[in-house]
């Protein structure tokens, strides 16, 4: 098509099932939490500068493994049943 013809694939197309972000934040300071509103999710606000279970770089950085172990003892924002997000999950942020 010439450039002033319409066809399948342009941006303008697309933006029409993009989502604004939505999101709540609550709890008490230093255990609040975020829920997006478009996705349910719930995602701990803020996370430890360092976290003792981890090995890397005195604390501050963690192994795959060490995330998990991370996530499933945590206890926070009135909640212990959290886990690292898939890919898609966190692409939401």
């Amino acid at each position: 098509p010439s450039w002033d013809e319409a066809f399948t694939g342009q941006d303008a197309q697309y933006l029409v099932q993009c989502e604004a972000r939505d999101y709540t934040v609550s709890g008490a300071a230093n255990n609040d939490v975020v829920t997006d509103n478009n996705t349910g999710l719930i995602w701990q606000r803020t996370l430890p500068a360092t976290y003792a279970g981890c090995t890397g770089e005195s604390g501050t950085k963690c192994t795959w493994q060490e995330a998990i172990d991370y996530c499933a003892d945590l206890s926070y924002g009135g909640s212990d049943d959290w886990r690292l997000p898939s890919r898609k999950e966190l692409a939401t942020l």
